[in-house]
């Protein structure tokens, strides 16, 4: 049979696959582009995470020393500040956990961080992609410590220092100094310190060679430390006046003094016994000024320097000095000065001078306070008393002089401690 000229033949469009390949490839050009775009944001998402999981260790460490250094710290605060000085995008979310104090006395944290991440090629396929990391860190049990000695001023250089020949040997008990100065703790002269742990806001300075300074631990740039008395003040007493004249109480025999208010403060001097019944001792308007041999016992005695509005005298300053033995107690509970043995009142100039100093033995149980202005504490340990005094040595600026009876035998005393906050180690653990 012949077939017909031109005729094609059913099926020859079907074999034919030139058309198709380019029709497939067309169709198929924008997927392998986008996953190929894909491919490269994966990459790019993969560093981003690193990198965000180094702003979450960043953050959660920064978190937990600055806990370690003040309980109080805005947590939230320091863990968003540092994470985004590592490059956290401060839109994205942050998470800052705080988990109970574990039976060892530790404290954890956990910071989630997640952000958006960038789309540079998938943004076609896909609305947004977050990436998100975490980390944990802890901070162990620290121990903290206890100061006899505390030198309140924020700011002041040499807030507590030495003055001449100082030994001060006291173990079991530190000494901290609120100041941020780089010599807010300044150790200059013949010095030999055996103290436990110190604290100070800021630093501080060893001057000269014949200097020795030993100490269980010390931290530099520490928290602040509170003061055990901010809420004590003058307890409430008959005023002195103008009508009332000021006696300016001078001693200068033998005699036994009872509590109450001393218009004009108390002068004592000479080779004179002078005993002071238990209770509280208000000078007003006048010094505490101790000079000559002799001695000074009190037993549950508390010393107030304050002056009242109406009175116009002086805010009382305290001074002894000489040859005399000094045994004084404060008084224990039940009493408005219960472990307080000497009070400046707080609105005294910061100009006021005050001392304890001395040649023969000093022996001082309970707090020596004065928080507006500089206490020079010195003197000589002995054998004044049978036992360890329970010191609290508190001043805006302290002196050290001499070789003080301080120590931390606190049993059968009211005086508050000085707490030094505890700084356990700080880790990573996840």
């Amino acid at each position: 049979m012949q077939k017909k000229s031109g005729a094609t033949a059913p099926n020859s469009y079907l074999k034919s696959e030139n058309g198709v390949v380019a029709v497939v490839a067309a169709l198929m050009m924008p997927v392998l582009m986008g996953m190929g775009g894909v491919a490269v944001d994966a990459g790019s998402w993969f560093m981003e995470q690193r990198n965000l999981q180094t702003a979450a260790d960043a953050a959660a460490l920064a978190v937990a020393y600055e806990y370690a250094n003040d309980p109080e710290v805005d947590i939230n605060a320091i863990a968003l500040r540092e994470a985004v000085h590592n490059g956290f995008d401060e839109e994205g979310t942050i998470e800052v956990v705080m988990n109970d104090v574990h039976d060892d006395g530790s404290v954890s944290f956990a910071v989630d961080l997640s952000q958006d991440a960038n789309l540079w090629f998938s943004r076609v396929f896909m609305a947004s992609v977050t990436v998100g990391t975490g980390a944990t860190s802890e901070v162990g049990a620290g121990a903290g410590g206890m100061a006899c000695i505390l030198s309140l001023d924020n700011q002041a250089n040499q807030a507590l220092k030495t003055s001449g020949n100082v030994t001060i040997n006291m173990p079991e008990c530190g000494m901290a100094v609120n100041s941020d100065s780089d010599t807010a703790l300044y150790l200059n002269g013949n010095v030999n310190i055996n103290v436990g742990d110190v604290s100070i806001h800021g630093d501080y300075d060893v001057a000269g060679n014949s200097a020795t300074f030993e100490y269980n631990s010390i931290k530099t740039s520490a928290t602040q430390v509170e003061d055990p008395y901010a809420d004590l003040n003058v307890p409430t007493y008959a005023a002195c006046s103008s009508t009332n004249k000021r006696k300016g109480n001078k001693y200068t025999a033998n005699t036994t003094l009872n509590p109450g208010v001393y218009c004009g403060g108390i002068t004592i001097s000479g080779n004179t016994t002078v005993t002071f019944r238990p209770g509280v001792y208000i000078l007003d308007g006048g010094d505490f000024k101790v000079t000559g041999n002799g001695s000074m016992t009190g037993s549950g005695v508390s010393f107030v320097l304050t002056n009242s509005a109406s009175a116009g005298g002086k805010y009382g300053s305290l001074n002894i000095s000489g040859g005399r033995r000094i045994t004084f107690t404060a008084p224990t509970s039940g009493n408005v000065m219960e472990g307080v043995a000497f009070y400046q009142d707080r609105n005294a100039p910061s100009s006021a001078s005050n001392s304890i100093t001395g040649t023969a033995d000093i022996f001082v149980s309970g707090a020596s306070y004065f928080p507006a202005a500089e206490i020079t504490y010195g003197g000589n340990a002995g054998s004044t008393s049978d036992s360890q005094p329970c010191s609290r040595v508190i001043g805006r600026i302290v002196t050290m002089h001499g070789t003080p009876d301080l120590a931390n035998s606190c049993v059968d005393s009211a005086a508050r401690d000085i707490d030094i906050p505890g700084a356990g180690s700080v880790r990573l653990i996840q």
